[in-house]
């Protein structure tokens, strides 16, 4: 718990159970509050460097001058006391008089080293805040906001909790409060002191201090309320004597007068108040655990649905946008289609009429042997015997040319039926090879050689844009696996089967680097992608699954070793009725 701002609910229940527990095998009020100092200190994350949020604890209560060690006394007795609420300059210290007590601090408290302030008597039933505001002689509003009398401090519905911001620690160390007497606020880099406080049934007050880097917000206060408690409950066994004196008189006992028999039955009572308010506290925080946990658990829902919305629109956009690439390739593949039609239709009729002009050419050869010294010039110049040698090869790789541009054409006329909404059935090899098509620069990049295992496989019926969609983001990614391992014989190998279980197999298997053992979990996430940023979206893989699963009722799968390859598995059922082609 070393960040203080991420407590959650929970973390605060389980710091106020473990505060709760500090008053179990202790003897004294100061060996029970240094351990509530060293629990908060642990886990609000107080340390010797500058990474933590809470500077130092402090934890204070107020003591009878007359039950104070005689070095404490003399030390109060050598104090400038100011003038108090009531005017009085100067104070006189009886047996009686209350004071303030530091008990323990995370700066380890040597011998003497105690600090001690003395208050005044009509300081009866004072809360800290009253203690504080009177040692900095600062009015109440500065801190508080509005005015409040004596009365909240033992009101039901008074707030155990309150925080000073740095204007008033300014204020605190100008009126001569910082140093050796209530706050030392100039030390390290504190910004505002939360106080955590209470009265005990002895009258007496205790209050402990946070000295933290930031100011919390009113929702982190309003989780702290139930430490202020938890810290009463742990200090209540070890509250002797009374403090401040109150007007009900069931409140006015002297434990020092009381007979043995009456000190055992105080102890009791309180023991027994103990008790009811630890039982009382152990069902509050089962009641806050348990909301807590179900409170948890509607977050983690609420972010599931989050992040399913946000894949679901990441879809919906990626999938408009592959129907309108779909559509501007069809109408791009038409045209090119139709012009190179011209093309091909004609080239019969060039090779033709080339044949016939070098037939008339011959023709003429042999009928005038003896030419003009001109037409020998010319005939030397082109060349004529390279030319009626090279004519036909020339032809022939402009029909090589053509019949490849139509099959590229065709390829992805197949590949960008993107915009068809019907299931229709299609050639599962006839999707593949357009793929590959579409490919082949990249696969002659690489020099990987394509393996087909291909079986005889009937027509499925699917959609076949998403289908292609499907293949195409394999087929890319088995290419950037092999492209970045560099084997030394990059294979790509495909394998079609219809299986007994009358499933529709389709294997593409790479002998690239492999998907980390650590990562094989996370490949179908939505925007998962190991790709550097701006090279890969994290979606290609997570559409394909969905695609394959839930538009087709089947199976996308992998096996995976790393640096030996991967291979990613399709299954797609086909219905009883449909019959096996002959490919």
């Amino acid at each position: 718990m070393s960040e203080l701002f991420s407590f959650s609910l929970r973390d605060m229940s389980t710091l106020g159970l473990a505060l709760r527990q500090c008053g179990g095998g202790v003897d004294s009020m100061e060996e029970v509050s240094q351990a509530l100092v060293d629990c908060l200190a642990l886990n609000l994350g107080v340390s010797q460097d500058h990474s933590s949020v809470c500077e130092w604890v402090q934890f204070w209560k107020t003591h009878l001058y007359g039950d104070l060690t005689p070095e404490l006394q003399r030390a109060l007795e050598s104090q400038e006391l100011g003038a108090g609420r009531g005017g009085v300059s100067t104070l006189t210290l009886r047996s009686n008089t209350p004071c303030l007590l530091l008990l323990s601090s995370t700066q380890r408290l040597g011998n003497g080293g105690k600090k001690a302030i003395a208050l005044h008597p009509d300081s009866a039933s004072a809360s800290p805040w009253f203690i504080l505001l009177e040692e900095a002689q600062l009015p109440r509003h500065l801190f508080l906001g509005s005015e409040i009398t004596e009365s909240h401090a033992l009101s039901p519905q008074y707030n155990p909790v309150f925080q000073l911001g740095q204007d008033s620690l300014k204020a605190i160390a100008s009126a001569g409060c910082s140093g050796g007497k209530m706050l030392d606020v100039q030390t390290l880099n504190v910004q505002t002191i939360v106080g955590l406080w209470g009265v005990l049934p002895s009258g007496s007050c205790f209050v402990t201090l946070l000295g933290l880097r930031n100011t919390l917000a009113g929702e982190m206060l309003e989780l702290f309320r139930p430490l202020a408690l938890n810290i009463k409950v742990a200090i209540l066994p070890f509250d002797r004597g009374t403090v401040f004196q109150t007007t009900e008189s069931e409140d006015l006992f002297d434990f020092k007068s009381l007979a043995t028999g009456g000190r055992r039955q105080l102890i009791t009572r309180l023991r027994s108040q103990v008790n009811t308010l630890t039982e009382l506290l152990d069902i509050s925080e089962q009641a806050t655990l348990e909301q807590s946990d179900r409170l948890e658990q509607t977050i983690k829902v609420l972010q599931n649905t989050l992040n399913q919305l946000q894949a679901t629109q990441a879809q919906l956009i990626h999938t408009e946008k592959m129907s309108s690439l779909g559509q501007l390739v069809s109408g791009i593949a038409h045209e090119i289609n139709n012009s190179v039609g011209f093309i091909y239709s004609n080239l019969p009729y060039v090779n033709q009429y080339l044949q016939d002009l070098l037939q008339l050419v011959n023709d003429y050869h042999t009928a005038f042997p003896t030419a003009t010294p001109d037409i020998q010039d010319y005939i030397h110049e082109i060349d004529l015997d390279y030319l009626k040698e090279d004519c036909p090869q020339v032809l022939a790789s402009m029909r090589q040319g053509t019949e490849r541009i139509h099959r590229i054409v065709q390829s992805l006329r197949n590949f960008s039926r993107l915009d068809e909404a019907e299931q229709k059935a299609v050639d599962i090899h006839q999707g593949l090879e357009s793929t590959l098509v579409i490919l082949q620069n990249r696969l002659e990049q690489h020099n990987i050689e394509i393996i087909r295992h291909y079986g005889e496989l009937p027509w499925v019926e699917c959609h076949p844009g998403q289908l292609n969609q499907v293949f195409m983001n394999l087929l890319n990614n088995a290419i950037d696996a092999i492209a970045q391992a560099q084997p030394n014989h990059p294979t790509l190998e495909i394998t079609t089967e219809f299986t007994p279980q009358r499933k529709v197999l389709i294997a593409i298997t790479d002998n690239g680097l492999g998907i980390p053992s650590t990562l094989q979990n996370q490949i179908f996430d939505p925007f998962f992608t190991t790709k550097p940023i701006g090279q890969g979206t994290g979606m290609g893989l997570f559409i394909s699954y969905q695609i394959i699963v839930e538009k087709h009722q089947g199976q996308l799968i992998f096996n995976s070793k790393p640096g030996h390859g991967t291979t990613f598995s399709i299954l797609l059922p086909v219905p009883n009725k449909t019959v096996i082609s002959n490919q």
